[in-house]
């Protein structure tokens, strides 16, 4: 069977995924309702805890009832998280509508990244993996300019609009999952592991392979900080100044940087390596972080464009190092039991840092987020010398 017509849809979902019209102006819609920055956090950790609770059995899921199934659920429940929204104004009606969207995410995370993968490789064509995940991450970031575009010209007028027009298009990619084939796994020919059984491989790989833990270790610690960064963009823009009219439009030049970035993703690992552009991010990041805390100017708003040239790159770069050493048929579990670690640490980290900027002050939390990046950073990158050199090479059949 021909699977070529699921990388277009695949392009297709990923832009309608990504059409957050809310993006520009959504820490600015939630003051507008009376929340402060430490309850705008507190909810981001509370939609991470549901994540770090269902990324595993979501994951598995996805591999034993159809990745398919698990991407178009979870688009349905985001969009009707994104409705939710738009109709609330107190903190509990968002913190309702973020656990319906924490599950939503989850039952897409991973299984998203294995299906394509697996689209692939029945069609023989797994080596073109980076480079089709790259252009998956430039359509995405196209969809988030798009509606960074759009979001600030409508917010302008309404944040709410905002959230309801999201959930619009969520509901299209949702309909867009539906029309995806389901890939095989090359595992049809021999008995199907039970839902629990995936589950508890997986979780054994995860610890036994020790290139896989190290992986867990980066997505879990660096990914956690380096996620915080998207909340600080609408608190450091009015800090300099910035009128809301032009959020839109700063965040459309940034979105420009990461799809950049995403279409040289299999240029830059085969550059540096998978391992090398990781660290490689990492001190961008580092750098970005100390920039807009050290810098109170709209000049530094330019910083930001080093946390998209992460978003355009890490989750590819991470996806393939992963699903070139791991089982095809836990593939999307493993994937969830590394963004289960991210979201974790996010969840705690949120809102003591929150705290921090309203308690002391924007810019100090900034550089405090670089100097933690920058020990977490030397001490995984000193820690990954120390991973034997087969894990590095070998798929583990475990």
């Amino acid at each position: 069977m021909n699977m070529r017509s699921n990388v277009v849809k695949y392009y297709a979902f990923k832009f309608f995924s990504f059409l957050f019209f809310f993006n520009p102006v959504f820490v600015v819609f939630l003051q507008e309702n009376g929340l402060s920055m430490t309850q705008v956090l507190a909810l981001q950790s509370v939609f991470s805890i549901v994540i770090v609770f269902l990324e595993i059995p979501t994951g598995a899921v996805g591999d034993y009832f159809g990745r398919k199934t698990s991407i178009a659920t979870g688009a349905f429940l985001f969009s009707l998280c994104m409705f939710i929204y738009s109709a609330g104004s107190t903190f509990w009606v968002f913190l309702a509508a973020e656990l319906i969207g924490g599950v939503g995410i989850a039952l897409i995370s991973g299984s998203d990244s294995a299906l394509i993968y697996a689209t692939l490789k029945q069609d023989g064509r797994e080596s073109e993996y980076a480079r089709i995940e790259g252009n998956a991450t430039a359509w995405m970031q196209t969809g988030i300019l798009a509606a960074s575009i759009l979001g600030g010209i409508i917010g302008n007028f309404s944040t709410r609009m905002t959230l309801a027009a999201s959930g619009v298009s969520s509901l299209a990619a949702c309909a867009i999952s539906l029309s995806i084939k389901e890939p095989q796994t090359g595992t049809e020919s021999r008995p199907r592991d039970s839902y629990r059984t995936i589950i508890v491989r997986s979780l054994v790989i995860v610890r036994e392979h020790r290139l896989v833990l190290w992986i867990f270790f980066y997505v879990s610690l660096v990914g956690s900080i380096i996620l915080l960064c998207q909340w600080f963009y609408q608190p450091f823009f009015m800090k300099v100044g910035v009128g809301l009219v032009h959020f839109g439009w700063i965040y459309t030049a940034l979105g420009i940087v990461s799809i950049i970035a995403s279409k040289m993703t299999g240029s830059i690992e085969k550059s540096l390596g998978s391992v090398g552009s990781l660290a490689f991010l990492a001190v961008i990041m580092i750098v970005c972080y100390l920039g807009i805390g050290s810098f109170s100017s709209k000049y530094a708003i330019l910083f930001f464009s080093l946390h998209q040239i992460y978003l355009g790159t890490a989750r590819t770069i991470l996806g393939h190092r992963v699903l070139s050493v791991v089982p095809e048929d836990k593939s999307a579990t493993i994937l969830s039991i590394a963004h289960l670690g991210n979201r974790f640490f996010y969840a705690a980290a949120g809102p003591l840092f929150g705290y921090l900027v309203d308690s002391v002050d924007l810019s100090f939390s900034l550089v405090c987020l670089g100097g933690c990046l920058a020990v977490i950073t030397i001490g995984l990158f000193a820690a990954y010398r120390r991973v034997p050199e087969h894990f590095r090479r070998q798929r583990n059949h475990v």
